[in-house]
């Protein structure tokens, strides 16, 4: 995907991002009376962490004696985009007052709402094997949406709200888990092949 296009499906998908997870960030936000926005040019500064992930974090660690450059699978393409989002936070709120801890909480659970979005959106445009047809479905994210339904689990959280919580609170942390992260995708990716071929 050239930088041009980079720019303009991060731009796309903030289009539809509130329009399309109404329901999820009322539920996320509550009663609160926030305003909600992305940053302005946001799109151009998500394509250049994109890049800086991709070539300096990722390419490196995935090098192998005697290779030119090292290719990045769609899993790892994924998780990038995902913690290319959360190093932004292009999505900002607005308070009537100072922003508390549980507004900056907020804020950072609706921007990892759309560093899901935005990756799954990617995975169901992928033009190779079967995920453009896999994941364009809706089934697969109603599976998502549930718990395992174990009566110990009954209160947990949705397999799409851990992973958006793993991902809010894991990127502050020094060493971003994108490797462990294009795991999650990668076994989603198998479990959306499986069903499909059932």
């Amino acid at each position: 995907m050239s930088a041009h296009s980079k720019e303009l499906f991060f731009k796309e998908n903030s289009t539809e991002f509130f329009e399309k997870k109404r329901d999820e960030i009322k539920k996320l936000v509550q009663d609160k009376d926030y305003t909600y926005k992305f940053i302005e040019g946001f799109e151009k500064e998500l394509d250049n962490r994109y890049k800086a992930l991709a070539d300096r974090v990722l390419r490196p660690l995935l090098q192998i004696k005697n290779e030119k450059e090292p290719k990045i699978d769609i899993y790892k393409i994924l998780s990038c985009i995902e913690y290319s989002v959360m190093s932004f936070l292009p999505v900002e709120i607005s308070v009537k007052e100072d922003k508390s801890d549980e507004d900056y909480t907020i804020e950072l659970l609706l921007n990892a709402n759309f560093a899901f979005f935005c990756a799954y959106n990617f995975l169901a445009q992928w033009q190779s094997g079967e995920y453009d047809k896999i994941f364009s479905k809706s089934e697969l994210l109603k599976l998502l949406d549930t718990t395992e339904g174990t009566t110990e689990r009954q209160y947990s959280m949705t397999k799409i709200e851990e992973h958006v919580h793993i991902l809010a609170f894991t990127s502050n942390s020094p060493i971003l888990p994108i490797l462990t992260n294009s795991i999650w995708w990668r076994m989603l990716c198998a479990l959306g092949e499986r069903l499909n071929n059932k």
